[in-house]
């Protein structure tokens, strides 16, 4: 993993940490992709969780999509519905 995007993970790890939602969303976004950390498909759908409870409308969406395609879990149509609602009625 290059050091560039290691260093990027870890600065979204401190602003995640701290209570930041878009921190929280670029950690989901990071473990999803395995970018400056190895993937991990159910700590991103954690992140994506934590900013979509939040209102994070993105969030909500990625989080929306991996319970719909039971990709970091196991498949929840229903949930998935309701966050990728959630995100698209704002505004």
């Amino acid at each position: 993993v290059p050091t560039d995007l290691k260093k990027a993970f870890a600065m979204f790890e401190v602003s995640a940490k701290s209570g930041d939602e878009f921190g929280e969303l670029w950690m989901g976004w990071c473990y999803e992709r395995g970018f400056g950390v190895e993937q991990d498909l159910e700590k991103a759908l954690f992140w994506y969780l934590k900013a979509a409870e939040r209102g994070l409308a993105r969030s909500q969406y990625y989080a929306g999509c991996l319970l719909i395609g039971g990709i970091a879990c196991e498949k929840n149509e229903e949930l998935g519905m309701m966050w990728i609602k959630k995100a698209a009625l704002q505004k």
